[in-house]
């Protein structure tokens, strides 16, 4: 899990980098199309502004002890007022964090998506910075793997709240079935199914139905369903065990 100091740094440095894609890219960018299923460059733009003025409502009620729901209006217009949006919401965000401490992390936000610790909730805003990032410089050609700081805070995501994203499964597997992730080698994390549905597993379980290891940027843009399983072997993805169960990852654990 990343600190308050560091994902301080990620988050800002992400959103740099992104915005030096979207602002340096020709205007026929803006119509392509990306990664993400239905998605144009336009389209994930204003998702990645949005994100910040969500991020930015939420670190202001935290710094307030403001336990109402966090809230931001949807960002559209054309390419300068997406960009202007992203800019904005993203100093917003950065002011509201510099006054952020460690005492802040125990607190709670009222996310459209439930209740979050602040100390989980800027994990998350590290990593959809960072792998939205990735999904940019992929739709430009451009080297999408995740930095190693990124690749950390979305894996601490996936690990604590696949149980929660299995719940808009769109099949099972069968009873017993287990999933272990280790990135960069070392399990850390385990994933075990039984009715009605995935649990928290352990190493002391014994070796699981498969094994998804490899660099660990590969390991999360292959569990986040940005790699198939074929284009992440290329790039290292090691996959021991049941390989079907392995394609399946993303009908048991959709989005994000």
């Amino acid at each position: 899990m990343l600190n308050l100091v560091t994902a301080r740094e990620v988050i800002r440095r992400e959103i740099e980098g992104a915005r030096d894609v979207l602002e340096v890219g020709r205007e026929s960018l803006w119509r392509a199309e990306t990664r993400l299923p239905g998605w144009s460059v336009a389209d994930l733009a204003a998702h990645l502004a949005w994100g910040q003025a969500l991020q930015a409502d939420a670190w202001q009620k935290i710094l307030l002890r403001d336990a109402s729901p966090v809230t931001a209006a949807e960002v559209s217009g054309d390419r300068t007022q997406v960009l202007e949006a992203l800019r904005a919401n993203a100093e917003a965000l950065a002011a509201n964090l510099a006054k952020a401490t460690e005492t802040d992390l125990e607190t709670i936000a009222t996310m459209p998506y439930g209740p979050v610790p602040a100390g989980f909730l800027v994990q998350i805003a590290a990593m959809e910075a960072g792998l939205h990032g990735s999904d940019l410089r992929a739709a430009t050609g451009r080297d999408d793997s995740l930095p190693v700081d990124v690749a950390h805070a979305a894996h601490t995501m996936i690990s604590a709240t696949a149980p929660l994203l299995a719940a808009g499964a769109t099949s099972s597997p069968a009873a017993g079935t287990s999933i272990a992730l280790a990135p960069s080698g070392e399990e850390t994390a385990r994933f075990v199914f039984t009715e009605p549905g995935w649990q928290p597993g352990t190493a002391a379980e014994g070796p699981p139905s498969v094994l998804i290891s490899g660099p660990a940027s590969e390991v999360v843009l292959f569990t986040f369903g940005r790699r198939s399983i074929a284009d992440a072997r290329g790039r290292g993805l090691s996959i021991e065990g049941d390989a079907d169960v392995a394609a399946r990852f993303k009908e048991f654990f959709p989005g994000p």
